[in-house]
């Protein structure tokens, strides 16, 4: 009975945090010049995708508290990347998301996952998030960047998209280890023929299908 208060209390100040990073990015975008230029669209994209990130993990959370652990890593990841969106409210969403996702990772009585799973599912998000940001980029060519052909744009974002649900898929359900590995491994090759390369997401998602192979081969 315990367990649940703490796990409520981390997924309300992560989604506090997300809340107050995500309307504070809005209202900076509003106040500044239009259109945005790369680094404001930039700021703009991170606040915004931060902030969603933070949100889906925190409802997560609450869906499925014995994955309490790589979701507290993922919130405490995405939050501090909040910091990149306008300083994420000056770094108040941040504090809050990170506090939640410390409270979420020190849960105890969780089932255990092995550290490659949950160090592949990290770099996952990680490398979703940079290969994402070049399709936004793309997608509106911001200056001093040009948009993309319409194939680069789609790669990206479905490399982006693969990433995410093979990290997922890996973590949750060990029977879809080597499925999953596959997914991640194709979809970082891919994201390089995406816009702008994915800003290079990739060498975050082959590392992580080789830790993915790593735990199928040792089970």
């Amino acid at each position: 009975m315990a367990a649940v208060p703490r796990l409520g209390v981390a997924a309300f100040a992560a989604s506090a945090g997300a809340i107050a990073t995500l309307l504070w990015a809005v209202f900076a975008a509003s106040t500044i010049h239009q259109p945005l230029n790369a680094p404001e669209l930039f700021a703009y994209a991170t606040g915004i995708g931060s902030s969603a990130s933070v949100l889906a993990c925190a409802a997560a959370l609450v869906a499925r508290p014995r994955h309490s652990t790589v979701l507290g890593a993922l919130i405490a990841l995405f939050s501090l990347l909040g910091v990149f969106g306008y300083f994420g409210g000056f770094c108040l969403g941040p504090a809050l998301g990170v506090t939640g996702g410390l409270l979420a990772v020190s849960e105890p009585g969780t089932a255990p996952r092995p550290a490659e799973s949950a160090g592949a599912a990290v770099l996952c998000a990680m490398g979703a998030y940079f290969i994402t940001l070049g399709a936004v980029f793309g997608t509106f060519g911001p200056y001093p960047f040009l948009r993309s052909p319409l194939p680069e744009v789609v790669i990206g974002a479905l490399a982006g998209i693969s990433l995410i649900v093979g990290g997922i898929l890996q973590y949750a359900d060990p029977r879809t280890t080597w499925a999953s590995a596959v997914l991640v491994l194709a979809a970082s090759a891919a994201s390089y023929f995406g816009a702008y390369a994915g800003f290079l997401g990739g060498v975050f998602g082959v590392p992580a299908g080789l830790l993915m192979l790593l735990r199928r081969y040792e089970r």
